[in-house]
């Protein structure tokens, strides 16, 4: 979305042409459950119109997350993803930041976030979803969460509880069909 933005100083955008048509469109997306696909397609569409394609995605790259993802119980060092795609580790460290947006370890621990939230949505207690996803004990967790988002875990738990787009066939109250997201405004500037 950076082409919506005033660049302020190289690889830092801000100044979003339409943030508050841009916040109201997320909201109306908050406010409509769905199923995942669903509410991918939304985003998708507001977010990208034009159906633009994506930049091509390193296959080394790929691999990292896929490992990341399936070994989340596992905290696999920097060094040991980068010997697994034959790459050093400042270039495995360049490479992912310029194709994910995030560091490594970024990514890893906001992959974490997410699976622990999933995992309490799909009916897992707070405790066992954050050790299922590679934390070390809840105090692991909610340090984790407290320095990443800066709120306490159990504030997000109660704001979202029952919309999180996870979990197989329509959530309560959700909108059907091939475009869900059609009732929603648009995002303005896009």
């Amino acid at each position: 979305m950076s082409h919506s933005m005033a660049r302020h100083q190289d690889g830092v955008y801000a100044g979003f042409h339409g943030e508050h048509s841009l916040q109201r469109w997320l909201k109306a997306l908050y406010n409509a459950p769905m199923q995942a696909e669903a509410a991918f397609d939304a985003l998708e569409s507001g977010i990208n119109p034009g159906a633009q394609p994506y930049p091509e995605t390193d296959p080394r790259v790929a691999r990292v997350v896929e490992r990341i993802q399936s070994e989340i119980g596992r905290n696999v060092s920097v060094e040991e993803l980068a010997n697994s795609v034959n790459l050093s580790v400042s270039r495995l460290v360049e490479l992912f930041r310029a194709q994910v947006g995030v560091p490594v370890r970024r990514y890893r621990q906001w992959h974490r976030l997410f699976v622990t939230f999933t995992g309490v949505e799909r009916g897992a207690s707070l405790t066992e979803a954050a050790i299922a996803a590679g934390f070390a004990d809840s105090a692991h967790f909610s340090h984790t969460f407290r320095m990443t988002l800066g709120m306490k875990p159990s504030d997000i738990v109660t704001m979202l509880s029952g919309r999180i787009f996870v979990g197989h066939g329509p959530a309560v109250g959700a909108m059907h069909g091939q475009n869900a997201g059609a009732g929603l405004p648009t995002p303005a500037g896009n």
